[in-house]
């Protein structure tokens, strides 16, 4: 599978600037071994109330999730054997036409509880995968990106780009086409730039299983303070405050630089720049087309 040139282009005025990285989020629960790398290369296992800033990437391990609470109020749950980079994140504490919020699945699943940005300025928020981009309308879903198998290796389920609505909408764009989802609703694309996404007849069987045993419960959380205004700034009291003494916090870990950990070996692509289209929302689900092997549309 390889990309077409117009889908590897960048998202002008998407991606972060060097050196000015905000904070994206904290982390409000983990399970298992989750580790979070930064833009500079440094990683360090997850903790809660750990900030995520933007250009970190997380990665878990099999049996590990995590939940990040982000500064815009929504909640990302990272599930087990997956691997996220934090791309742009921008939330001051009120609309102003600067928040954004575009994140790199690189492979693994996700569940995704949309906050203000995604509820106010929907343009501006997407989930990318190396062969799509998802687009959201104020949205409760679960992207998942399975890629290629190694020589040898069983895929969990035809490789590609695939995401299940629970609340709301989302639009899964190529450069072939784009398609509505709706809540009850899964779609798919393969990893093949000739096929347009498609709306499945069928939820795919590892949605089913899902949220697995050891995933953190949902919790309702409290609305995010507003971001610090200076770079640099300490956190507020109240932010630190917002997450529940349940007895079972564990000391910040020492920064590891130890990257040799199967589960931390990251795809090469990890940096690869984002689609440059951006297609309008569509406002019915395009026609069923051809399907893919292994898929039932």
């Amino acid at each position: 599978m390889k990309p077409s040139v117009l889908f590897l282009g960048i998202l002008v005025g998407l991606l972060p600037l060097p050196g000015l990285a905000a904070e994206a989020g904290r982390v409000h629960a983990v399970t298992g071994e989750v580790r979070v790398i930064s833009a500079d290369g440094k990683a360090q296992l997850l903790y809660k109330g750990l900030a995520i800033n933007e250009g970190d990437t997380l990665a878990s391990a099999a049996n590990a999730s995590a939940q990040i609470k982000m500064v815009d109020d929504g909640l990302i749950l990272l599930r087990a054997d997956t691997t996220l980079q934090i791309k742009t994140f921008r939330y001051h504490g009120q609309a102003d036409g600067s928040e954004m919020g575009v994140l790199s699945l690189l492979k693994g699943g996700l569940r995704v509880i949309s906050g203000v940005i995604g509820k106010i300025n929907r343009d501006k928020y997407k989930i990318a995968t190396p062969t799509a981009v998802i687009g959201i309308r104020g949205t409760d879903h679960e992207p998942m990106f399975i890629p290629d198998p190694a020589p040898g290796q069983t895929p969990l389920a035809a490789p590609g780009t695939y995401d299940k609505v629970n609340e709301g909408a989302t639009v899964i764009s190529t450069a072939s086409g784009s398609v509505v989802i709706n809540p009850g609703k899964a779609g798919f694309v393969p990893n093949d730039i000739t096929v347009a996404p498609f709306v499945l007849s069928n939820i795919p069987e590892f949605y089913k299983t899902l949220p697995a045993a050891n995933e953190p419960a949902i919790p309702p959380l409290p609305a995010a303070p507003a971001a610090p205004k200076q770079i640099g700034e300490s956190p507020d009291a109240a932010w630190k405050a917002s997450f529940p003494k349940d007895g079972k916090e564990i000391a910040p870990p020492a920064p590891t630089h130890d990257l040799d950990a199967p589960f931390m070996q990251l795809p090469a692509n990890r940096d690869m720049p984002f689609p440059t289209f951006n297609p309008p929302m569509p406002t019915i689900p395009a026609p069923n087309t051809p399907t893919s092997p292994g898929i039932t549309q």
